[in-house]
């Protein structure tokens, strides 16, 4: 479900035989009607594009219940709920391996690979999605779109689309080497800046509606200063004179350590001759 403000995405279709790869954009009646559908007569019917017997159940999945924006699992941009619904056991498929072929379709070496090139999904990484039909609503209200920490500060840029700046309050737990401290702030721009204390070791940061306590987007950050983030819309800002200090400290230890090493063997070696 796309914002209304948004391009459609153009139809795609694409039948290997053994796999159907459906991409479409619904309206939200015609969404809602998919999902009364689905639950009231176990059809998954997409219109104008596939009509299958379905029977399961929706289960709940806890903390995947609403991902934050830039989820690593699916190609969405914004904060998204997520209602899954399981197959019954009679209605489970094992999917079929081998080479996709077709005369006027992309090559792929399985399934795996044209699900992930086309839809932006990763069935290695995340095998508990098949068989299921997996409902993404995003929320348009607000997200986060990127966070920048330093040994002094951090920023945080947000985006808001069905919310203003002055709905929005943000709350940030901090984790030092020998501390913590938990905080909240509120919103004048798009970017703002939190003083810290040194250099913190994980970040919980939380994007919330100030009138109804709604969460709106979130951040878990585990920080590991000798690496770049791998958590997209994340940068750790390692200034200079932090390289540099941490250079020079691994400079001196390694000299040491060579020095150390030097004595022994000056040592060993005067001992042979006594």
């Amino acid at each position: 479900m796309i914002h209304k403000g948004t391009q459609t995405i153009p139809k795609r279709y694409l039948d290997y035989g053994s796999l159907t790869i459906v991409q479409a954009s619904l309206k939200v009646k015609e969404a809602t009607t998919v999902l009364k559908s689905l639950v009231k007569q176990g059809e998954l019917i997409i219109p104008e594009l596939t009509n299958i017997h379905f029977e399961g159940t929706f289960t709940h999945f806890f903390e995947n219940d609403y991902l934050h924006s830039h989820n690593e699992q699916y190609s969405i941009e914004w904060p998204t709920n997520v209602f899954i619904c399981e197959a019954d056991q009679g209605f489970k498929e094992t999917m079929r391996g081998g080479t996709l072929v077709a005369k006027s379709l992309p090559l792929y070496p399985d399934y795996f690979h044209a699900i992930k090139n086309e839809l932006g999904v990763d069935l290695l990484r995340y095998q508990g999605w098949q068989n299921t039909v997996v409902f993404l609503l995003p929320n348009y209200m607000a997200r986060i779109v990127h966070v920048k920490i330093g040994k002094s500060r951090l920023s945080v840029n947000v985006q808001t689309l069905e919310a203003n700046l002055n709905d929005l309050m943000g709350k940030l737990y901090i984790e030092y080497p020998t501390e913590s401290e938990s905080t909240e702030f509120s919103f004048t721009r798009n970017t703002i800046e939190v003083p810290l204390k040194e250099r913190p070791s994980q970040v919980w940061l939380y994007l919330l509606d100030r009138e109804k306590g709604d969460i709106l987007d979130y951040r878990r950050i585990r920080l590991n200063w000798g690496r770049a983030s791998l958590q997209e819309g994340v940068t750790l800002d390692i200034t200079w004179m932090t390289c540099k200090g941490s250079y020079n400290k691994g400079r001196m230890r390694r000299w040491n350590s060579n020095y150390r090493q030097k004595e022994k063997t000056q040592a060993v070696a005067n001992s042979s001759k006594l």
